[in-house]
């Protein structure tokens, strides 16, 4: 009986000892894991849930007396005036769509970098106008909640996540190759904007 016990402690030990070993994960990693992911909610051309949080979208806002026909047209005419083309400010403001107005806006030279420096100013002032004189678009945005804005341009990866909507990339907001700066202003500064 007892060789029986002894070998058998024998078998059961070197068992034991070719089971992989289990690795320890704390609890906070554990926790983590166990939180469920944020809702995404992408927003591009060609999406139309969510269409209205482009800066393209046709919603006139009127920011110092004078009315714009979107967020793009006002960009792009802030652009101009900083960096005192007056004739491609006037040209952006009779542009018939948002398209045109960033097209002459993308043409002007900036070579100190002034826009850079002022960008993220405008788009925020432009912001607010649009969804506190817009109650519907305001309704809109309120009712996103908790989700997680993403502006999916596959070009932009300033204002954008730098990848489309449909990509793999797109799922895992730690892997976007873009800072998707215009979502980041919609979702965490929600409250000052639409306060």
């Amino acid at each position: 009986m007892l060789f029986r016990s002894v070998s058998q402690s024998r078998y059961q030990k070197k068992e034991e000892e070719e089971k992989p070993k289990k690795k320890r994960i704390s609890k906070k990693k554990k926790e983590e894991e166990a939180k469920p992911e944020q809702e995404v909610l992408f927003f591009f051309t060609g999406i139309e849930p969510t269409k209205e949080f482009l800066n393209s979208y046709e919603s006139p806002i009127q920011i110092n007396a004078i009315t714009y026909p979107t967020v793009e047209h006002y960009l792009q005419w802030s652009k101009a005036k900083l960096l005192g083309d007056e004739t491609a400010a006037s040209k952006i403001m009779k542009a018939k769509s948002a398209q045109s107005a960033k097209t002459l806006g993308n043409k002007l030279e900036d070579p100190d970098k002034k826009w850079d420096a002022e960008q993220e100013k405008v788009l925020k002032a432009a912001l607010k106008a649009k969804f506190t004189q817009n109650p519907d678009l305001r309704k809109k945005l309120v009712d996103t909640k908790d989700a997680l804005l993403a502006y999916s341009d596959p070009r932009d990866k300033d204002l954008g996540i730098g990848t489309s909507s449909t990509t793999s990339k797109a799922k895992d907001s730690s892997k976007w190759a873009g800072k998707n700066k215009l979502g980041y202003y919609l979702w965490i500064d929600a409250d000052r904007t639409i306060s």
